[in-house]
């Protein structure tokens, strides 16, 4: 059973055609774990959000092309985790705590933009981030209330469980978190606007799971 956060965020955030193929994911990745060719169309998806998302980056922890990004590091290396723990039916938790981290340091980034407060310095809750965005009109108000649904949740997964209500983390929920996490981070990339946000372009899908692939198949990737 989902949470009803992330029925809610599936509901409010896709259309009707999107929430029936993420639905399907779950079994998708559920039978195929590890499987390339089988989980194609999930990482299809996810190109078509456009932007840099895990799609776009190996499928091997160890291969970090984000060391160069500074600030916008764990921006972009946060959904490759993501992606893999979704790749090898890795637990909803993993999944969701790590798609939230590209949604928090996207957050600082704002508040570094437009308040001067460096990421380093900024060790404020996600949520009291979110809230100075909304109170100094930097985010609407619709895209305040969906990060508040969606930081609820992200905060039991830090914990590992929602004690008051007891109930842990689906799969599914963790493959709506990170699509979540793609479609609001594109909503802030927006307006950050700068040039490490492409959050209007689209990359290759990188299914390379070791460096001799990488240099075979990837040889002239601009972006890495």
């Amino acid at each position: 059973m989902i949470r009803k956060e992330s029925k809610f965020l599936l509901h409010e955030l896709f259309d009707y055609n999107e929430q029936i193929k993420i639905k399907q994911f779950k079994n998708i990745v559920t039978n195929n774990p590890n499987n390339v060719v089988a989980q194609s169309q999930i990482w299809e998806y996810d190109q078509s959000l456009l932007g840099l998302g895990g799609y776009a980056a190996p499928l091997n922890a160890t291969m970090n092309f984000y060391n160069t990004y500074g600030d916008y590091r764990n921006v972009y290396r946060s959904l490759q985790y993501g992606r893999i723990y979704i790749f090898l039916n890795i637990s909803g938790r993993s999944i969701i705590t790590n798609s939230g981290l590209h949604l928090e340091t996207i957050s600082k980034l704002l508040i570094k933009k437009f308040s001067k407060i460096p990421v380093f310095r900024n060790t404020k809750a996600f949520g009291k981030n979110i809230q100075f965005l909304y109170s100094n009109k930097i985010i609407d108000e619709k895209l305040y209330n969906y990060l508040k649904y969606y930081i609820n949740v992200y905060n039991f997964a830090k914990h590992d469980t929602d004690s008051e209500n007891n109930i842990s983390f689906d799969l599914e929920d963790g493959i709506i978190f990170y699509f979540c996490s793609r479609k609001l981070g594109n909503e802030l990339l927006k307006i950050l606007g700068n040039r490490w946000c492409y959050c209007n372009e689209r990359f290759e899908i990188c299914n390379v799971v070791d460096y001799e692939e990488l240099k075979k198949n990837y040889p002239c990737k601009e972006i890495y």
